[in-house]
C-alpha cells in the first residue's frame, strides 16, 4: 500500500532519484534509473519502453500523493490541524493501551503512544512527525512538480499552499501550549480569537456597564474573566 509507513524511506529515496532522472537532459540520462530494479521487457522497442516508464511513473506518483495525503494533516490550516491532531493522538493512545493489553508492554514510541507520557514529550513527538516526515515529503513533492520535463507526469501540480501551511504550523506549534486530551473542548477557534482581538483593538474605550474583560489566549489558552476589569492568563495544564 502507498500508505505503508514501512515503505516511507524507500519511497523518499525513489522520489529523489526520479527528480534527479527527470532533471537530467532527456537525451543524455545517466546513472541508475529511478525505477531500478524494475525494468521494461527486454524485447520492448523505444516506444514501448517509453510507455512502460510513463505508466510505471504514474503508478508511483499516485502512491506518493496517497502517502502524502495520509501524513499530510499538518498541512491543514492551524486551527483544523490542531483539532485533527487531537483525534489522531487519541487513536495513538488507544493503540498504546491495546499494545499493553496484548503484549504486556508498549512496542510503539512511548512519547506518542503512552497515555501517561509527559505532555511535553507528546508535544515533541508531534513536532518530530511534522518536521522529519511530513515536511521533507512535501518539499520533495514540490520539487518534483517544478521539474520541467516532458516525461514528468505531475509537472505543474501545485502543492505550495500545503507547504506554506506546514511551514507556518511548525512555527505556531513551537508557541502552542501543550494540553492533555479531553481538554480540546476548551480550545478556542483561531478565527474567533482573531475576530475578538480585532474587536478589542478597535474598541479602546470600555463601556461603563462592563464589569469585566475577556481575554483569549490565541495559542491554546482559555477564556478568563477578570472581575476587576484586568486581564488574567490561564495556566497551562502542562
Amino acid at each position: 500500500l502507498g500508505t505503508d509507513m514501512a515503505k516511507h524511506a524507500e519511497s523518499m529515496t525513489r522520489l529523489a532519484a526520479l527528480i534527479d532522472n527527470l532533471d537530467q537532459d532527456e537525451h543524455d540520462a545517466t546513472g541508475v534509473p529511478w525505477h531500478w530494479p524494475a525494468k521494461p521487457p527486454a524485447t520492448a522497442d523505444e516506444e514501448q519502453r517509453a510507455v512502460w516508464e510513463r505508466l510505471y511513473q504514474e503508478e508511483f506518483v499516485l502512491e506518493l500523493f496517497l502517502h502524502a495525503a495520509d501524513i499530510g494533516n499538518p498541512t491543514l490550516p492551524f486551527d483544523q490541524w490542531v483539532r485533527w491532531n487531537r483525534l489522531v493522538q487519541r487513536e495513538f493512545h488507544d493503540q498504546g493501551q491495546r499494545e499493553l493489553l496484548e503484549f504486556g508492554e508498549l512496542i510503539s514510541l512511548p512519547a506518542g503512544f503512552d497515555i501517561n507520557a509527559p505532555i511535553k514529550a507528546e508535544h515533541g513527538f508531534t513536532k518530530g512527525f511534522m518536521q522529519h516526515l511530513t515536511l521533507p515529503m512535501f518539499q520533495k513533492l514540490h520539487e518534483l512538480t517544478q521539474v520541467r520535463c516532458s516525461r514528468n507526469v505531475c509537472q505543474g501540480v501545485n502543492v505550495e499552499g500545503c507547504l506554506e501551511n506546514l511551514q507556518q504550523n511548525l512555527k505556531l506549534w513551537d508557541e502552542y501550549s501543550p494540553i492533555r486530551l479531553g481538554e480540546e473542548e476548551n480550545l478556542p477557534s483561531l478565527m474567533a480569537v482573531e475576530e475578538s482581538e480585532s474587536d478589542l483593538g478597535s474598541n479602546t474605550d470600555t463601556d461603563d456597564d462592563h464589569d469585566c474583560d475577556e481575554k483569549e489566549d490565541k495559542l491554546g489558552g482559555r477564556i478568563v474573566a477578570g472581575s476587576d476589569g484586568g486581564e488574567e492568563k490561564a495556566a497551562s495544564s502542562a
